[in-house]
């Protein structure tokens, strides 16, 4: 296994010019510190492995409009991780900053992830530190020739490095990260198709075999995304297909679904869920930016989309309840198909804590009728849900609900049960996975 190898630039040497206030400033010395250094990979977790350098730069602020810089100097080099130095010589006067020199790879290398890292540090506490770094892969393109203004027009320069920044800005990207491969592949895609629409790249293609995407800039040079860029958490390189293009997918799936409501929802709120989505595609009014008014857009157009498909189902909701009692019981979002009233007793009694009481729901009632229990939770009481879809999807019945969110919610949580009749031929053969509630939020 590689082990990562620090270059440690601690040495005891002194500044060639320091001001009197330098000279007379407090200072403490130590010729026997010591350094824990423990370095993690944020993308696969635990500690990581690959070849990297550091350097450990200490400087002080001696007055203003003068600061000098000590580059320590390597010894007691620990080939380990954590890494440990000891008999460093330092000064508390410093702060000492972290510097790193990643590897190229194969289409990406790691640098340091300084939000989360402890990239400035002083010993102004004692002899011994302890520093925490973390790690995390930066994606870049490989192009068939470099590209300088010392070999290429400015104009090429600046095109290309317009393509280069727009590509960069998604790959490198943290809603990126979370996405998995057939996200990845159609989030590049969708970029190359805007960057060719301009006039910035003359064509892109996926090479299937290879697993990678290739485009022409205007100038003639290709450029290369390796199969790295597209391996989302826990795929394969078999997980890597070529790009799936539909009308309105905003999260780059592939599709147009209730799943691009969803994240364009929580992209609107700045959900801690939210993910990448695709601008154009969320542009569905159109006027040039994305708001509220795209997620009503989107939701009438998911509704017409379905109002077209042989697979939806009839219902009168015949009763709602919303209740912040959970004594005694535990519930999750849930679809129920409930047949009889045996079932129907059966389930709220497990799910309520008692036996539901509906009007005009009787053992008549289920000669041709059946009834859908949809379990929606909620944050607060004061979300309110509304049913707007039953539908069957191979063999499984699923539902879709809305949820109002309003500007100022209540602390408690609270359920949601609604109750929709159907007819009973209508669901035969179906079963619900009792996790089966697709649903939507959106503002009040």
């Amino acid at each position: 296994m590689k082990k990562t190898k620090l270059l440690s630039l601690l040495t005891g040497s002194a500044l060639a010019v320091q001001s009197l206030a330098c000279l007379t400033a407090s200072a403490e010395y130590y010729n026997n510190a010591k350094l824990f250094i423990s370095v993690f990979n944020e993308d696969d977790g635990g500690f990581y492995t690959e070849d990297t350098d550091f350097m450990i730069v200490g400087s002080q602020q001696c007055s203003a409009g003068q600061a000098g810089a000590v580059f320590l100097d390597g010894f007691n080099t620990s080939e380990a991780n954590p890494i440990e130095m000891t008999d460093i010589y330092i000064d508390t006067r410093n702060t000492y900053a972290v510097l790193d020199c990643g590897r190229d790879l194969d289409g990406y290398h790691y640098i340091l992830d300084e939000s989360n890292s402890d990239k400035n540090f002083t010993f102004d506490d004692g002899p011994e530190k302890k520093i925490e770094l973390l790690m995390k892969k930066h994606f870049f393109i490989i192009n068939s020739d470099q590209l300088s203004y010392l070999t290429h027009s400015e104009e090429v320069v600046n095109e290309t490095g317009a393509v280069m920044t727009a590509i960069y800005n998604v790959i490198n990207g943290y809603d990126y990260m979370m996405l998995d491969s057939v996200q990845r592949v159609n989030a590049v895609d969708a970029v190359l198709d805007d960057l060719q629409l301009v006039g910035l790249v003359s064509e892109h293609h996926f090479d299937n075999d290879e697993k990678t995407m290739e485009f022409t800039y205007n100038c003639g040079i290709t450029g290369t995304l390796r199969p790295c860029v597209f391996l989302g958490r826990g795929d394969t390189i078999d997980d890597i297909k070529p790009p799936k293009k539909a009308e309105h997918d905003i999260n780059c799936d592939g599709n147009f679904a209730v799943s691009d409501i969803i994240s364009l929802q929580n992209w609107l709120v700045r959900n801690e869920r939210a993910a990448y989505i695709n601008f154009k595609a969320a542009d569905l009014c159109p006027d040039g930016k994305i708001d509220v008014f795209d997620l009503v857009a989107a939701k009438k157009e998911i509704l017409s989309d379905h109002d077209d498909e042989n697979d939806n189902i009839s219902f009168d909701v015949v009763d709602q309840i919303k209740s912040t009692d959970f004594s005694n019981i535990s519930l999750e979002d849930s679809t129920y198909i409930v047949r009889s009233m045996n079932e129907l007793n059966t389930i709220t009694s497990i799910n309520d804590g008692k036996a539901a009481d509906i009007a005009g729901i009787d053992d008549d009632f289920f000669n041709d009728k059946a009834l859908v229990l949809a379990y929606k939770l909620s944050g607060s009481s004061g979300i309110n849900n509304t049913l707007d879809r039953i539908y069957s999807e191979d063999g499984i019945l699923k539902t879709e609900i809305t949820s109002e969110i309003p500007e100022i919610c209540t602390c408690d949580m609270a359920y949601t049960r609604i109750s929709a009749a159907v007819d009973k031929s209508a669901v035969e053969g179906l079963v619900t996975d009792t996790n089966g509630i697709s649903f939507y939020t959106a503002d009040k």
